[in-house]
């Protein structure tokens, strides 16, 4: 009886992970966000700036920034920071040199929803190392934190 159910056990055990290993491959699927917290590395590199959303409207209306959005298509079309680039990270994970933020703007903001931190994070990383000379931001809480203070957007249809 102990040996059965010590089988059940390990194939339960077994068929979770798997389960979650797989759903790291799918766009809409469950990520390990949790894991970033516990890495050190994860939530910083080099002149990383984690910026406000009033910051980030300042840097807006002076035009000196790029914004990088990270959501899925349908997000973006939904609405958006006005002439933001559109970068899923889905698209990211499969080609992550696929952006080219050759931009002629001192300051990249990445933004997604608050959800996306980590990867907004992952997205500022592989910015540095296309362009070392260009000063790259996250938005602070995700575009949610921009729609919360009521700052301009726009849609596709616009």
């Amino acid at each position: 009886m102990k040996q059965t159910l010590l089988r059940i056990l390990v194939v339960a055990v077994l068929t979770l992970f798997l389960g979650l290993g797989i759903n790291q491959f799918k766009e809409e699927g469950f990520h390990w966000q949790f894991v970033a917290y516990a890495l050190p590395d994860a939530w910083s590199f080099d002149n990383s700036v984690v910026i406000p959303a009033d910051s980030a409207f300042a840097a807006f209306l002076d035009e000196s920034a790029v914004f990088i959005d990270i959501r899925s298509r349908v997000e973006y079309q939904v609405d958006h920071v006005p002439n933001a680039v559109l970068y899923p990270y889905h698209d990211f994970r499969s080609d992550p040199g696929g952006l080219n933020p050759d931009f002629a703007k001192p300051l990249c903001v990445v933004y997604g929803d608050r959800t996306m931190t980590h990867k907004a994070f992952r997205v500022a990383r592989q910015i540095k190392r296309i362009n070392p000379g260009m000063s790259v931001a996250i938005l602070e809480n995700g575009y949610g934190a921009w729609l919360s203070m009521d700052f301009p957007v726009e849609s596709k249809g616009e």
